[in-house]
């Protein structure tokens, strides 16, 4: 039997010997093929976050600034712009090296800065509170550094920002609730950090949250069913963590869905049956978990799925 894209292949593991069900969809040409639209992963209307290397050539006439990477480090006092009132945007990425922030906080106060980008450095110590004063700030790149401490609570003053990166770092502590404060936020990526607790409820607050990834922390708890708020959710990753109980139905209800990891976990229980409805999904990771029970046949209605993987867990039954 040739096997369509709800299931790639045979797979054996613990408790489960399953093959494919046969796609439903209206055309096996329909199925086997992704559209374009399922493999881009930026919604309509929203632009892709930019590289730091392309926010760095910014121009000081439209008053942001530009700083050249130097191998070997380059002091923040020597950026400068002929008029900092007009400041909008900092970029300081690659191999940009500073040890401390802290004694540059005079350089960054301004209270029109829009931007600030220190990806990609080795950027040591914890967030300085003087970022919780660029009331303006709409997006923030820390990512690929050397932080330490908490995610401070201040972060959630900052109600224009739109993106936050901090993924890549070593941030622990539980998540400030503060971040459901961020009503405008479209990119939140936290993955690859030490980051322990729940997962906060108010995060389905977010209404605008294009993108989440809090994967590879050691968050515990139970997925908050708040999240199935989320309407203009594109990916969730909630993969490489520590969290138990069983997969809240309510996220079928995000019809926007493009890519759902819940992968190495501790979940348990049924896989909902109504993630069929999920009819924009092109990649379902739900393996290394305590999964059982039957594959819903529902997800046979997953027409764009091009990865399903459901392997190391205890699922058992009829492949219908």
């Amino acid at each position: 039997m040739q096997m369509r894209s709800a299931l790639a292949r045979k797979r054996t593991h613990r408790g489960c010997s399953c093959s494919a069900p046969l796609h439903p969809c209206r055309s096996s040409h329909a199925a086997a093929q992704l559209p374009s639209s399922a493999l881009d992963l930026t919604p309509p209307g929203v632009p892709r976050p930019a590289a730091p290397s392309a926010h760095a050539m910014v121009k000081e006439a439209m008053g942001k600034i530009r700083v050249q990477r130097k191998k070997g480090g380059e002091n923040m006092e020597k950026a400068t712009v002929r008029d900092k009132g007009k400041l909008t945007s900092i970029s300081l990425g690659f191999d940009m090296i500073i040890k401390d922030l802290k004694q540059h906080e005079e350089s960054f106060i301004y209270r029109r800065l829009s931007s600030l980008e220190l990806g990609s450095n080795n950027l040591t110590g914890i967030i300085p509170g003087w970022i919780g004063e660029l009331m303006n700030l709409n997006y923030l790149d820390l990512q690929t550094n050397n932080f330490i401490g908490t995610i401070p609570s201040f972060i959630g003053n900052l109600t224009f920002l739109n993106s936050l990166f901090l993924s890549n770092n070593s941030f622990n502590g539980q998540l400030p609730h503060s971040l459901g404060n961020l009503k405008q936020l479209r990119y939140l990526d936290l993955g690859y950090n030490n980051l322990n607790g729940d997962i906060p409820s108010n995060l389905g607050n977010l209404q605008q949250l294009f993108r989440m990834n809090l994967s590879h922390n050691n968050l515990k708890g139970d997925i908050p069913s708040s999240l199935g708020n989320l309407q203009q959710l594109w990916i969730l990753d909630l993969s490489h963590n520590d969290l138990h109980g069983a997969i809240p139905s309510s996220l079928g209800n995000i019809q926007q869905l493009r890519n759902l990891d819940l992968s190495h976990n501790n979940l348990k229980g049924d896989i909902p049956s109504n993630l069929g409805n999920l009819e924009q999904l092109a990649s379902l990771d739900l393996s290394h978990n305590n999964l059982n029970g039957d594959i819903p046949s529902s997800l046979g209605n997953l027409c764009y799925l091009g990865k399903l993987d459901l392997s190391d867990n205890k699922i058992h039954g009829i492949i219908q």
